[in-house]
């Protein structure tokens, strides 16, 4: 059965809530978007929004009976939660599956971390993942964290997407006095922005001749820290730019301004930054944990490198400078395509779209 509407329960705020929900309602299919957080003005008029009534993390517990009412009143074909310690807490509360199908969608520390918080997180999370009809991963990886928890669940692999018309090269020429390195990250300690400034420093202490310029952008609690590392190893502040929180509209100019990007995370679900700057024809590094390895083609697009291990990022990095400027332009070449074969944001709204379908089908068999 093709969905004609579709009840989204997401924090509407979020960027990729955003885009799923404007995607899916271009492709002709009514959406109601279900939040207890404000509607962005970056969400189409085409989207149906209810706030919930209760804000906070009891608004999981307390909103249950306004969301059954919702499910009455819209008679949605489906409905798809996102984040399974949260808003899939919320549906399985309103026992959603009772008039619907129902897909979980997970996004990364719902399952990653939250589980390891202790037994009482893990009982709700495993609790909620059997509760849905099926389960959403943006990753093949993350579908496997899934099945440990909770083996005899079905997953449905449904990648965020890119729009390519948005991230793009913008610059034609590449500059021959200055490399560099970049990422767009939170300052927090999982996402390895330690690794990448202590491989930055060796990279450049073994091509001094080289103007090498490291550009991080983002906002987090590690930003103190990340700045006394920076002293402690002798780099200067032309060497290491802190360039705060991007808005999303800034981030395609940002990207354009590297030469490599890096992602060395310590932990990470999917990678969609990373398909950014590869739509944008800029070579990736990322490290071998999580979904990255995923989303890039080891060798062609970029280099996949061990989780915290500074030496054999700085030995990609210094690859990558000594490198000529047409094997970059190659591998750039090489990222967009594969973002354009498998991740392009309409490729995957057909994906998620198919997703609804089998998850309809698998609620009308039980």
């Amino acid at each position: 059965m093709f969905p004609k509407k579709v009840m989204f329960l997401a924090n509407a705020t979020v960027g990729h809530t955003i885009k799923w929900v404007n995607e899916i309602s271009r492709s002709g299919i009514d959406v109601v978007l279900v939040s207890k957080e404000d509607r962005s003005p970056e969400i189409e008029d085409t989207v149906k929004y209810v706030r919930l009534k209760h804000r906070g993390g009891l608004g999981y517990v307390r909103n249950a009976g306004q969301l059954r009412a919702l499910v009455k009143k819209h008679k949605p074909d489906i409905i798809n939660a996102h984040y399974a310690s949260g808003y899939g807490l919320l549906a399985r509360l309103a026992s959603v599956k009772k008039y619907v199908p129902y897909l979980l969608s997970v996004w990364g520390s719902d399952v990653y971390r939250v589980p390891g918080r202790g037994r009482f997180w893990k009982w709700l999370v495993k609790g909620n993942l059997r509760y849905a009809s099926a389960v959403g991963s943006t990753s093949h990886d993350m579908g496997h964290v899934v099945k440990r928890l909770c083996p005899t669940k079905k997953v449905l692999i449904t990648p965020f997407g890119v729009d390519i018309d948005v991230y793009k090269k913008s610059k034609e020429d590449m500059k021959e006095d200055q490399f560099v390195v970049g990422t767009v990250k939170k300052l927090e300690f999982v996402y390895g922005m330690d690794v990448l400034i202590k491989a930055f420093s060796l990279a450049k202490s073994q091509r001094p001749h080289m103007n090498l310029e490291l550009r991080i952008a983002g906002g987090g609690s590690q930003l103190a820290e990340l700045k006394r590392l920076c002293n402690e190893l002798g780099l200067k502040k032309d060497d290491v730019k802190f360039l705060g929180r991007l808005e999303q509209e800034q981030v395609p100019a940002a990207l354009n301004d590297l030469d490599v990007y890096v992602a060395v995370s310590r932990s990470e679900s999917f990678g969609v930054a990373v398909l950014e700057a590869s739509a944008c024809e800029v070579p990736v590094i990322v490290s071998n944990v999580g979904g990255l390895p995923e989303v890039v083609a080891d060798g062609l697009t970029g280099y996949i490198v061990e989780s915290e291990n500074a030496d054999a990022l700085s030995r990609k990095l210094i690859k990558m400078m000594d490198s000529k400027q047409d094997a970059r332009f190659c591998m750039g070449k090489a990222g967009r395509a594969f973002v354009k074969d498998n991740y392009e944001i309409g490729h995957t709204t057909s994906i998620m779209i198919q997703a609804y379908k089998e998850c309809i089908r698998i609620y009308d068999c039980n």
